[in-house]
């Protein structure tokens, strides 16, 4: 067995200020910036930040919103079992 954390899930947060976003993360919780990537006019429009073993991920967008990630080795599979285990009714 690894001792290797294999993260999986990754929250999403789109922010109108994610400078702002990335330096109150930082100062009120102690977040560490791991990634941050800029556009030429100095916009960050993606940044991750990990707190203990826990990553987020961030960029601009006119309003805020929240979605998460998922990484998985074999999306095709993943996509067929998900397939397979639906209902036949559409009343999901």
């Amino acid at each position: 067995m690894t001792s290797e954390i294999r993260r999986t899930f990754y929250p999403l947060i789109r922010s109108a200020d994610p400078a702002r976003t990335l330096a109150w993360l930082e100062k009120a919780f102690g977040f560490e910036p791991v990634n941050v990537h800029e556009d030429d006019e100095g916009t960050i429009v993606h940044a991750e930040m990990r707190y203990d073993t826990g990553l987020i991920m961030f960029g601009a967008a006119a309003t805020a919103k929240a979605a998460v990630y998922v990484a998985i080795d074999d999306p095709d599979a993943h996509h067929d079992r998900a397939k397979a285990a639906a209902p036949r009714s559409s009343a999901i």
